[in-house]
């Protein structure tokens, strides 16, 4: 009997549980409007989870970068290696020396189990298990039970409208109030002088126990004012719900405070921490509309062309000149796109946050005050392509 249907016939719950009772070896193909997921079972535990479609960002090699453990460059070398010896990436790295063990597989059950988190979010899709037998190079992670994943995945979906009524979004940033206190529980016993109590008139008041875990300490550590929530689960290596969980705990507990930026810095976004060994963001260049003096040199440091510059101040469309000939500038575009990207990504979220909805258009965020005319132009051409979504908003370049 085949294994497959919608998630409204049977929810992950259902389907994770029948696989772990049956003890199941084979792969569990989900599919949703925007996402596709493969879960791999050996004998009812999990053993891997993969997103075929999975944005570049949650790949290895870039969430090594995006946590502190690697650098861009060595990356690279591993990942033309791989091309060659066709070896998984962390090995590659790990045989290098460049990467510990420890590290690798602490960042690979990081990956598979904010997969499979995710699917508890899901509000509709299509599911197929195909039985076959699982390599072991198909084993990203030690075999996970079933149930644990289950019952954490159904406390995040418990907690977590408490802790986005406080987290709200993820480019707030936070300060510390006070110190940690210290790692022994702390009992707070009821007051002496409490009148009612002690003439047997109130019951007893609870004692109180004020403990700060390990993602807390974590959490506190890395937190400080210009560090965004979203930059903080990438250095915090905790997973999204655990670093928003421990915000909430800390904020609820008065020793983190939200950190009020002005509305040009929300929308140029938070300062990155150099500390950790990142590089500044680009969104940390200068606000406002870059020059075409410094779009010039931008572009001649990106290899656009060769020879002599002439920068073009007069206006025309083409801002460069070369031997009085205009020159192909895609590349300085390509260059300034994510950064201008980025700028309007925060324009909209403030926007959303201030308002409750994102905007019909792009010319809102300039009534907002929240974007210059330029923020809303592909590079020196025509406007971005944005559309309101029911889960948000598209944001493209101008269709050539």
């Amino acid at each position: 009997m085949a294994l497959k249907g919608t998630l409204k016939d049977f929810g992950i719950g259902d389907i994770f549980q029948l696989i772990a009772q049956q003890k199941k070896t084979g792969v569990l193909h989900l599919k949703s409007k925007d996402e596709e997921v493969e879960v791999f079972f050996v004998e009812g535990d999990i053993v891997r989870g993969a997103s075929p479609r999975a944005n570049p960002n949650e790949l290895l090699g870039n969430t090594l970068i995006r946590a502190g453990l690697m650098a861009p460059e060595a990356v690279e070398t591993a990942l033309a290696r791989q091309r060659i010896t066709m070896q998984r990436l962390g090995d590659l790295l790990v045989e290098a020396g460049q990467l510990s063990q420890e590290h690798l597989r602490e960042m690979t059950l990081l990956q598979t189990t904010e997969i499979l988190y995710r699917l508890f979010t899901w509000g509709a899709g299509t599911y197929a298990f195909e039985p076959r037998e699982i390599a072991p190079d198909q084993c990203a992670v030690e075999p996970l039970r079933a149930e644990a994943i289950l019952m954490e995945g159904f406390r995040m979906v418990d907690e977590w409208p408490m802790v986005k009524k406080r987290i709200t979004g993820p480019t707030l940033t936070f300060e510390r109030v006070m110190a940690l206190p210290p790692e022994t529980p702390v009992v707070e016993k009821p007051p002496a002088d409490d009148f009612d109590f002690n003439l047997g008139e109130s019951p007893a008041p609870k004692e109180k126990v004020t403990t700060i875990g390990h993602h807390e300490r974590t959490v506190y550590q890395l937190a400080e004012r210009g560090v965004p929530v979203s930059r903080l689960v990438e250095l915090s290596r905790l997973g999204e719900f655990e670093t928003c969980k421990a915000l909430f705990n800390l904020l609820e507990m008065g020793i983190l405070k939200r950190a009020e930026l002005s509305r040009r810095q929300a929308v140029l976004g938070p300062r990155d921490t150099v500390s950790v060994g990142f590089f500044a963001d680009a969104r940390t260049w200068a606000g406002g509309i870059l020059s075409s003096a410094l779009l010039a040199a931008i572009a001649v440091l990106a290899g656009v062309g060769a020879g002599r510059w002439a920068v073009n101040l007069t206006g025309r469309d083409n801002p460069f000149e070369l031997e009085g000939e205009p020159v192909n500038e895609h590349a300085a575009e390509r260059l300034l796109m994510p950064a201008q990207l980025d700028r309007l990504k925060s324009a909209l979220e403030i926007y959303a946050l201030e308002r409750g909805e994102y905007p019909e258009s792009l010319s809102r965020l300039l009534e907002a005050n929240l974007a210059a005319p330029a923020d809303l132009r592909y590079p020196w051409h025509d406007p971005y392509v944005y559309r309101r979504t029911e889960s948000g908003f598209q944001i493209l370049p101008p269709l050539e």
